[in-house]
């Protein structure tokens, strides 16, 4: 993949194959790709589905997904070792309100009042986020991930913001269902 230039389409074999390249696109490929209610193979379909505008990448589903995939790490290789091991700092859906004032301050615009922002653009915003909420609260959830003593602002901030500083996990809607009822909510 030319880094160079914003894509919009790939090579699948001799096919050219167009996908959708706006950072919302991707946005609700995560979502896919997270959803507790699909099983691993019915999360990649929807994600393809969701990345392709059509179905020409079926005529090679696996150079499909590691395309998609480079897309959207924005590299010509993936990397195929399981990172289950490592706590996630940041959740795109969870965090999103808190990634996107950042993302604005960096490219000068409210990204939401974009018709489109190419994905590139939009990771390339994200990579420069400086002094921002998120910054801290993702500092603070790598400090809780590694067992590291909270400075005292740090524990007030968890305190008065643990809903938004710690990750939900997500569950299938028949346990969050079940826990509702349990919970009484």
């Amino acid at each position: 993949m030319d880094l160079y230039t914003l894509p919009t389409s790939v090579k699948i074999e001799d096919t050219e194959c167009e996908f959708n390249s706006d950072y919302r696109d991707i946005l609700y490929i995560f979502q896919a790709l997270n959803d507790p209610d699909l099983l691993e193979t019915e999360r990649v379909i929807v994600a393809l589905n969701l990345f392709y505008t059509d179905d020409c990448y079926k005529i090679n589903i696996e150079q499909a997904i590691k395309e998609m995939f480079c897309f959207i790490s924005q590299s010509d290789e993936i990397d195929d070792k399981p990172h289950s091991d490592k706590k996630p700092l940041y959740d795109w859906e969870q965090d999103f309100n808190l990634i996107v004032s950042p993302v604005n301050k960096v490219l000068g615009y409210d990204v939401r009042g974009k018709d489109y922002l190419h994905w590139w653009t939009f990771l390339s915003a994200f990579m420069e986020i400086g002094e921002s909420t998120f910054n801290t609260y993702v500092g603070i959830r790598d400090k809780l991930n590694r067992g590291k003593k909270l400075e005292d602002y740090e524990d007030r901030l968890v305190k008065d913001n643990r809903d938004k500083i710690i990750l939900k996990k997500k569950v299938d809607s028949t346990t969050q269902a079940l826990m509702d009822e349990i919970l009484g909510v």
